[in-house]
């Protein structure tokens, strides 16, 4: 019985294992994305995945991943061990990539990563990524024979400090590096000069963590198209960049270097991040960059009030700056506007801009979002409702305790947006809720997550109540002078579950009530 159970097994694989009928490239591809002992436990899914795996390119070897999964030192060295082994048995191609963390603690150790690195040499390799610690010279004399009989496309190095000042002394020449990046490393001196001299032909250049420079200086790179500095930088005062042939920079560091890109002409996407920088360097950045298209800033809490004068500016996301009070953006061609934030820089910005605007704003508390906040939100999208492609509002902690009195005192909105996200954290009573959002703006669509008890409440309230605005006998409010939000829609559909009626839908939402799904959500399209 157990033979026929296990061929009738078999059988089933053979019908679903279309994974062997694919080209070994696509298999090598899918492989790519996937760690390597991930690579093994899904083995099972095809009879070629072992044998492709066995011979996959891409060598990534973690000690520190493995001691989190708890286990040893031995176990880490005897897997690298049988992975090259079978590597070297099933595959007589070059490396793509050799991915190495490795802690040298003693002899033993040091003669292990000596015969992995000669092995890697025979077969060649693409790109080469280092972390051996500690920084232990005797290692990196060998690599450095490695690099000069192998010249990679890709090289990091992690800690790396004697390695990167061998290199520094040895004259080698990497024609072949395309990118490099180096990560907690000591750069003093000339060194960054020197070694940027060894590879001209570099394209993507990142410093990770690096120490021991008050100048950043990046000169003779010609065909660099991106480079990325990401701190802590302490003694960092200057980044000066002359690479006419350079569209992308990245800088993420509390400190606020002054940064010079004016020589860089064809620069279209300026990102800076967790940033201390003030007004005065940023408006000076800005004007000096005049061909960026795509310009990000996140987390710069200093940057109080800023000026953007650009005809080239297509993409601007502006998130989390905490002190920004007001804005000029004067941008005509600007297709994309993504704002997260408070509402107050968004109501007090002037200037002229044609993009659609995704807006993002969080209320943790019942004062963040009172009658006055809901009011000026009210008149920012009457203003710009044509601007307006996608509201997020996240709602938490009790928010709109009460219907505001302006409320029953002025016009129901004539304002239409595209788009209206809502993310309820904590309970809020659902005619309160609807009422205040549906005077404050018209969405076009209604998305709300489901993440919460009250946000299936009141999912679920709404579609009982959308269900009764269906009907032609609405009497909610015929006697007052100003109408609610129900005399206004004219019809109102359930998407993102579709098949499913209304009272089945509204079941749904009650089993979620209970079961909390998390990262769902319906949606509602409402026509006003």
């Amino acid at each position: 019985m157990l033979h026929n159970k296990d061929n009738n097994m078999d059988e089933r694989s053979d019908a679903v294992d279309r994974i062997s009928d694919l080209p070994e490239p696509i298999i090598d591809h899918i492989i790519s994305f996937l760690r390597r002992d991930d690579v093994v436990r899904t083995s099972v899914l095809s009879k070629r995945w072992k044998h492709v795996w066995a011979s996959f390119r891409v060598l990534d070897f973690d000690q520190f991943y493995f001691e989190r999964l708890g286990k040893d030192k031995e176990t880490f060295f005897d897997h690298v061990e049988r992975s090259l082994s079978r590597f070297m048995e099933h595959s007589d191609t070059r490396i793509w990539k050799f991915r190495l963390v490795v802690k040298v603690v003693d002899f033993i150790s040091a003669t292990l990563v000596e015969k992995w690195m000669k092995a890697i040499v025979k077969r060649g390799f693409e790109e080469l990524d280092l972390w051996i610690y500690p920084d232990i010279r005797s290692c990196y004399l060998l690599i450095l024979s490695v690099l000069a009989s192998n010249s990679p496309k890709v090289l990091k190095l992690r800690e790396c400090s004697v390695l990167v000042h061998h290199l520094n002394t040895t004259g080698m020449k990497f024609m072949s590096l395309r990118k490099l990046t180096l990560d907690t490393i000591k750069l003093g001196g000339k060194l960054l000069d020197n070694i940027i001299s060894t590879c001209p032909l570099i394209e993507e250049l990142a410093l990770i963590h690096c120490y021991g420079l008050s100048k950043i200086q990046v000169n003779g790179l010609h065909v660099i198209e991106r480079f990325d500095v990401i701190g802590p930088w302490k003694e960092l005062e200057v980044i000066e960049v002359n690479a006419p042939s350079l569209v992308y920079f990245h800088y993420d560091d509390e400190y606020a270097p002054f940064i010079d890109l004016s020589k860089c002409q064809n620069l279209k996407h300026l990102s800076i991040w967790n940033s201390t920088i003030e007004a005065a360097s940023f408006d000076e950045l800005i004007s000096k960059t005049p061909s960026v298209e795509v310009l990000d800033v996140i987390s710069c809490d200093m940057l109080e009030t800023f000026q953007i004068s650009s005809l080239r500016l297509k993409q601007f996301a502006l998130y989390d700056c905490k002190r920004l009070a007001w804005f000029d953006l004067d941008a005509p061609n600007l297709n994309l506007f993504l704002y997260k934030g408070n509402l107050g820089p968004l109501t007090t910005s002037t200037g002229a801009s044609s993009g659609k605007w995704e807006v993002k704003l969080d209320y943790y508390f019942y004062y963040d979002f009172d009658t006055l906040t809901q009011l000026e939100l009210r008149q920012l999208i009457s203003r710009k409702s044509h601007q307006f492609k996608a509201l997020t509002l996240s709602l938490a902690y009790g928010l709109i305790t009460k219907t505001p009195s302006i409320l029953a005192e002025s016009p129901n909105t004539t304002n239409e947006v595209e788009y209206l996200k809502l993310d309820i954290q904590q309970y809020s009573s659902f005619p309160i809720v609807v009422n205040c959002l549906f005077w404050i703006c018209h969405p076009r669509i209604l998305s709300i997550v489901l993440k919460s008890q009250s946000a299936v409440y009141i999912a679920k309230r709404l579609c009982k109540e959308l269900l009764v605005c269906q009907k032609d006998d609405i009497d909610c409010c015929d006697s007052w002078r100003v109408k609610c939000w129900r005399h206004y829609l004219k019809a109102a559909t359930v998407e993102g579950y579709e098949g499913m009626e209304d009272e089945r839908l509204i079941a749904f939402l009650d089993a979620a009530a209970k079961t909390l799904p998390g990262d769902q959500k319906i949606q509602f399209r409402l026509k006003w």
